[in-house]
């Protein structure tokens, strides 16, 4: 028998090392529909569309639109037409107050250059809006100028 305060099973964890949810594509929820949403609905519509934007390699990128419609919509980011996935680098979120959809990506990389698209999606109907990310890459720290002066060469080429 053991004391009140000895736990009865054993100390293994049984948490998963696999996390689904890391895996799940970045979207943004939208609240629960109020009863006036559901009566009167409004298809998104595209306010303000994605800009094109060029960061440099190591800098945040922030991508965002003005999206409205009846219900608030749900908002699916894509990158070169697959889901984006999740990452602790990127961020979502959407303003209910300003009706702006966000997608920050910090430390931007070579690699998250492309063709982004955000899919706003309500009973009414779906609308999109997309952009293009160029990422300027970082210059390698190599001295280029010529270790001996180029006019030192002169007598040796006659």
């Amino acid at each position: 028998q053991y004391g009140p305060n000895v736990p009865t099973q054993s100390g293994v964890d049984t948490t998963p090392f696999v996390q689904p949810e890391r895996f799940a594509q970045l979207e943004v929820k939208a609240p629960a529909p109020t009863r006036q949403d559901m009566q009167q609905p409004e298809a998104p519509k595209v306010v303000t569309p994605l800009q094109p934007i060029q960061v440099n390699e190591g800098s945040p990128a922030l991508l965002q639109a003005t999206i409205v419609g009846k219900p608030t919509p749900n908002f699916v980011w894509m990158k070169d037409g697959a889901p984006l996935a999740a990452s602790n680098r990127l961020r979502t979120r959407y303003d209910i107050g300003t009706k702006q959809v966000l997608l920050q990506i910090n430390d931007a990389r070579p690699q998250d250059a492309g063709e982004y698209v955000v899919v706003a999606t309500n009973p009414a109907g779906q609308e999109t809006t997309a952009t293009s990310l160029t990422v300027v890459p970082d210059k390698p720290g190599v001295d280029e100028r010529g270790f001996v002066p180029s006019d030192k060469f002169r007598n040796l080429e006659q």
